[in-house]
């Protein structure tokens, strides 16, 4: 019979639902994650995410953002990507199907098992004219339930 080792190591991860630097800063603080998980359309966009993920890597923590939204959150966050050492995985949602195909000239696409950063201007790259009113016009919102201790109980 084979012994079961002694214990299993296995990555936390944590942060989706976090919207500030300071909140980051606590979970650091704690040591009880390996990966944090920013959403840059919901944390402050590029620059606050960047300060999120110079934060984890002065703790040895990797950054894998959260990455629901679409295309365009997509492209921003495969620039963040290139640009930070501690960045391990992009959540990331296929935009080969419309609406999402729609939004932007030339969606990015994985190659090989990677997005290849874009070379053009700017994001490198354009919206679609018109690709916005594909979408069904209601923002999205993000659904909470809190239990009665008032942590989260849904999302």
């Amino acid at each position: 019979m084979r012994k079961l080792a002694e214990h299993v190591s296995i990555p936390l991860a944590s942060g989706e639902c976090n919207y500030t630097k300071h909140e980051f800063r606590t979970i650091l603080q704690a040591q009880c994650l390996d990966i944090v998980q920013p959403d840059i359309c919901l944390c402050g966009g590029v620059i606050e995410m960047k300060k999120i993920a110079a934060m984890a890597e002065a703790h040895y923590v990797m950054v894998a953002p959260h990455n629901p939204m679409g295309p365009l959150a997509t492209t921003v966050n495969v620039h963040f990507a290139a640009s930070t050492p501690n960045f391990l995985i992009l959540e990331y949602h296929p935009d080969d199907q419309a609406p999402r195909k729609d939004l932007l000239k030339e969606p990015l696409m994985v190659k090989d098992g990677y997005i290849p950063l874009p070379k053009q201007a700017g994001l490198g790259r354009r919206a679609q004219r018109g690709g916005v009113q594909t979408l069904s016009g209601r923002p999205w919102r993000r659904g909470f339930e809190y239990r009665a201790d008032g942590s989260v109980g849904w999302i």
